[in-house]
């Protein structure tokens, strides 16, 4: 009896676990004829059996694709790709992750004499290596920002505050194919509009070693390139904001775009006291000083107390939206590009962040266990915390002519 019991104890430990656990599922899309690689190729999966959330992803340039995070269930995967049928397999996933190898797409066989489309657009087409998106094809309201309309992109999603293509991080952002604000993403993101944007391209970016000695050296990152409209690249546009609540709660911000073809200016600001900051960590960074915010350490045994956690440099620590209490935000933004001359360009950006901080905590607890002699335990405390900072980017380009 008892070795029927610890089998029972053994196989229901092994489904436990069986069911915590996550898969994947990957495999390559092929051309049936010549077996080429299907390149931008759009891949959906979504769940029978659990709920009904679709995810996307596109194959990249060797036809690959991956989901990853996959639950056990039961999953249908579909596969669209231009020119060819539309592929649909049920997958069902137990207890491994799902390799489906070479998957071969059927070109399309239906030929019409003549059609007529009236209204359609196309919304995407490959070229080399790089996929490139029209962004007419994708409606968005009439104020949104280069965010909202990336987002919308097949395969594009922002998860955990970064954006992320076929799988991978998105390391830089260009406009133009050049740095906006410098590397960061974020900001190009929440502060260019979609309405000036009439491509955007994805591709994998070589380094500039790479690109100057003209070997691969294996450092290439996911890049987006905006390309902005013709009639947007010279002429001034942006917007502002502010709004007003209870509690004497305020924002306001801003930005405003110069460009005049090769020179563009930009500035973005943001002023409110609701905690919320439109500059990434990576304006922080070389930020040292006291969080001041204080947490509280119940009393054990009769003791009582409480611990403050200091910073030493950690950019977590300035974060707006991770600090407790109320905080006052001022943060100003630069940025300058410019074609001096034929062969050389100047890019450089500077930043302004200042935050106030207050933090007021009070903690108020009784204790029943003497039912005679209540016990009553009070704690206040009060933080304030001030940060200033500054960052300059400059970077130089001069392009040296081979032939002298």
């Amino acid at each position: 009896m008892r070795a029927i019991v610890k089998i029972l104890y053994f196989f229901l430990l092994l489904s436990i676990e069986m069911l915590g656990q996550d898969y994947s599922i990957r495999g390559v899309i092929r051309d049936s004829i010549d077996n080429n690689p299907c390149l931008g190729a759009n891949i959906k999966l979504f769940s029978v059996s659990l709920s009904p959330k679709t995810i996307f992803t596109t194959s990249d340039t060797k036809g690959y694709f991956q989901f990853v995070n996959i639950k056990p269930g039961s999953y249908i995967l579909e596969i669209s790709f231009i020119g060819f049928e539309r592929f649909v397999d049920t997958i069902h996933i137990a207890a491994n992750s799902i390799n489906l190898g070479n998957i071969l797409m059927r070109r399309s066989s239906v030929q019409l004499e003549q059609v007529e489309v009236l209204g359609n657009i196309i919304q995407a087409e490959q070229k080399e290596d790089t996929i490139q998106f029209l962004a007419k094809g994708f409606k968005v309201n009439k104020d949104a920002t280069a965010e909202e309309l990336i987002t919308k992109i097949p395969g594009v999603i922002k998860e955990d505050g970064k954006i992320k293509t076929q799988g991978e991080d998105v390391k830089q952002i260009l406009v133009d194919g050049k740095p906006f604000f410098g590397d960061d993403p974020d900001i190009v993101l929440k502060n260019l509009p979609a309405e000036v944007i009439e491509k955007i391209q994805v591709y994998d970016r070589m380094s500039d070693q790479a690109q100057f000695t003209g070997f691969d050296d294996g450092q290439a990152s996911k890049t987006i390139n905006i390309i902005t409209r013709q009639d947007r690249q010279h002429g001034q546009f942006g917007k502002l904001y502010a709004g007003y609540g209870t509690d004497d709660k305020y924002l306001s911000g801003g930005n405003v775009n110069l460009f005049n073809q090769q020179r563009r200016i930009s500035l973005i600001g943001l002023v409110n006291n609701i905690n919320q900051q439109n500059f990434s960590a990576q304006d922080l960074l070389g930020i040292s000083g006291n969080r001041g915010d204080r947490q509280f350490r119940p009393p054990g045994g009769g003791g009582r107390g409480f611990s403050g956690r200091g910073g030493g440099g950690e950019t977590e620590n300035f974060l707006v939206g991770g600090q407790e209490g109320n905080t006052n935000t001022y943060s100003f933004g630069f940025n300058f590009i410019d074609n001096l001359w034929n062969d050389l360009s100047i890019n450089g950006s500077y930043f302004l962040n200042h935050t106030n901080n207050i933090n007021d905590q009070s903690l108020t607890r009784e204790y029943y266990s003497d039912p005679d002699n209540p016990q009553l335990y009070s704690e206040n405390s009060a933080a304030s915390s001030k940060n200033f900072n500054h960052r300059i980017n400059m970077r130089a380009e001069y392009s040296i002519d081979s032939l002298n």
